[in-house]
């Protein structure tokens, strides 16, 4: 786990070796261990510079330093990230001749690069970003991870090719006054989804999508290759419950075993949830003897603490349990660090207290951190998708069952029948259907304290779009939703919040639940396996757990996270919301008047308050960040 950096200029500047290792230094808190800085002339005045901080987990020697040379000489990598069967695939090379000098697993994937090529992305169970350098061809290969859960920005202009870690560093490499990005600001502050496209926060800077793989020509400066290196396969096979349970716990406890590869200590962060439970309990399901740390926030609030069932836990496998505690004091004073920490907008408060569990992960001398996220996306979570089941169901001509399974799933806690309903006409409704809906309704318009003249003229699209990328599937609504969801719209921002707040801490979140193997195993079940027909979530993986997880975690009904009362904490921090909105100066598209009228209207209750109050105080104090940045670097 560390931070990658690499920056091309085609008429380098002559202090291009200082701004380099400054903006790498941005990215000390990703890789506080060792620095490693190369750099390459390409023609005969263009340059490369390829920079890594490492954060050291596995091979702690200096023989895991980077950029790392093939022995062959011909390529040159920096990676973020880890692979967690290195070992079986280091088995693999050694028997195809291949000889190490480390016991890292960037030098296997260094010659796994080199043997298959491509082709051996699929095979690689890990999260990750890389580049690999061809001083041949002259040629940068830039790859993420199937799912997002490793950052990597890319900036390319006619003089610049710059990729990186971390957003910061990007900007502090750009020649060009870079600019905010007006749809991804609108997309996120009317309709609250971010992270779901190519696109960032500031325009001309893209992130590398997950699970693709784009090329560059540094002789012509040129993207010669950007494509799509795996799909979810949702395909359905023929399981019974009983053989796809076994094979679902067989695969989780597999993934499990790999994840605790490490030569550094690890714990876990625990919500006493399900997702969080299960990775807890199954390591000492593993391995009786282990040392378990865990880390947890507790909420001051009892309606919404999950402190018993974190009791629960810890006391089942005889934890070393680690609480956090946070009240509006501590967001307040936190708050600047916060935002700069995430580079960019996020949705919520809880985004806060999630930071200070890796802190406390730090404190306590943990490295390694294993985290639930991406289970909900994986195994038919949060509410349990009714619109997809539903609508599946009537593809198959299931009418009675659909009616049947709507009239179960109410009965769950925080469910209501006209949810469900419109679940189920978002999921039936075409894409250009549901646009229409939003104009004559007056949906797809804006707020009256956004500009409306102003994002039209940066020809801002007004209606919520669905992200896709696979099609829906007749029959396979819920597993179509899911695959989107793991890959594209959904997922993405809270691993980018995971990334930012571990990586501040020098902390490597793991995240057992998103791997290849286990994600096209459970996206190959009946969807009745992940939700059940009277509506119970993640069916079949609470089954795989009994016995492992104790029963009064895996038959809980209500679902609380990391919530944090965000309403109390909004109110205590009125006054310096206003004055931070008051004093400083607001993007183009934004009426500071008509905003502040907007935040007091639904903080005095005369409006229904919810994470979109978050979202305007949370652009605001971004947009003020970076506008020192932007000083910071005409200075």
């Amino acid at each position: 786990m560390c931070g990658l950096l690499g920056s091309f200029w085609v008429k380098p500047p002559s202090d291009s070796d200082t701004v380099f290792s400054s903006a790498l230094a941005m990215q000390k808190h990703r890789g506080p261990d060792d620095k490693g800085i190369k750099s390459f002339t390409i023609g005969e005045s263009a340059y490369l510079s390829l920079g890594h901080a490492r954060l050291s987990i596995i091979d702690l020697s200096s023989n895991g330093h980077q950029p790392m040379r093939s022995q062959c000489a011909q390529f040159e990598i920096v990676f973020n990230g880890e692979i967690y069967n290195y070992l079986e695939l280091k088995e693999e090379l050694v028997n195809l001749g291949h000889v190490f000098e480390s016991e890292s697993d960037t030098e296997v994937l260094l010659n796994a690069w080199i043997e298959w090529g491509e082709a051996v992305l699929p095979r690689l169970e890990g999260m990750y970003s890389f580049c690999i350098f061809d001083l041949i061809q002259e040629t940068v290969t830039l790859i993420r991870d199937p799912f997002g859960i490793k950052p990597l920005f890319v900036y390319h202009s006619n003089s610049q090719l710059i990729f990186s870690s971390e957003l910061s560093s990007v900007l502090g490499l750009m020649t060009k006054e870079f600019k905010i990005d007006h749809q991804t600001a609108f997309n996120y502050l009317n309709h609250g989804y971010y992270d779901d496209t190519e696109s960032t926060f500031i325009a001309d800077i893209k992130h590398v999508q997950p699970a693709h793989i784009t090329t560059y020509c540094l002789k012509t400066n040129s993207r010669i290759k950007n494509s799509r290196w795996w799909f979810p396969n949702i395909e359905e096979k023929e399981w019974t419950f009983d053989a796809a349970k076994k094979a679902l716990r067989a695969a989780f406890l597999d993934s499990i075993k790999k994840h605790l590869r490490s030569d550094v200590p690890i714990g876990c962060a625990l919500s006493g949830g399900v997702d969080s439970s299960a990775i807890v309990c199954s390591i000492r399901f593993l391995y009786p003897e282990l040392p378990i740390n865990t880390f947890s926030y507790i909420a001051e609030d009892e309606s919404i603490s999950e402190e018993c069932w974190v009791d629960v836990v810890n006391e089942h496998v005889s934890a070393i349990p680690h609480k956090v505690y946070a009240d509006h004091a501590d967001l307040s004073s936190s708050l600047n660090e916060l935002v700069d920490v995430q580079g960019e907008p996020f949705g919520g408060t809880s985004i806060f207290v999630q930071k200070k569990v890796y802190e406390a992960a730090r404190s306590a001398g943990v490295k390694v951190t294993l985290d639930g996220q991406g289970a909900d996306e994986l195994l038919g979570g949060y509410a349990g998708y009714p619109g997809q089941i539903i609508h599946s169901l009537i593809d198959k001509g299931r009418f009675i069952g659909a009616l049947n399974f709507l009239v179960k799933w109410r009965t769950w806690p925080n469910r209501t029948m006209s949810e469900g309903l419109l679940s189920t006409i978002w999921s039936v409704m075409p894409r250009s259907w549901f646009e229409y809906y939003q104009r004559i309704t007056g949906k797809a318009d804006s707020p009256i304290w956004l500009d409306v003249k102003v994002l039209q003229s940066e020809n801002v699209d007004m209606c919520r779009s669905k992200a896709l990328y696979l099609s829906p599937v007749k029959g396979r609504r819920l597993m179509t939703r899911l695959a989107n969801g793991l890959t594209v719209s959904g997922l993405q921002n809270l691993l980018r919040h995971g990334d930012r707040n571990s990586m501040s801490a020098s902390i490597e979140s793991r995240v057992p639940f998103l791997t290849i193997p286990l994600v096209e195993l459970v996206l190959s079940f009946p969807e009745e396996f992940l939700v059940s027909k009277n509506g119970a979530t993640k069916h079949i993986f609470k089954e795989a757990m009994r016995g492992i997880v104790p029963d009064e975690i895996l038959d809980r009904k209500d679902k609380v996270g990391f919530t944090t009362p965000e309403y109390s904490w909004m109110q205590s921090l009125r006054t310096e919301i206003t004055e931070q909105i008051v004093n400083n100066k607001a993007p183009d598209f934004i009426i500071k008047k008509l905003l502040i009228k907007e935040i007091d209207a639904v903080l005095d209750g005369d409006k229904p308050f919810g994470w979109h109050v978050w979202r305007k105080v949370n652009y605001m104090k971004w947009y003020t960040s970076l506008n020192k940045i932007r000083a910071s670097n005409n200075v």
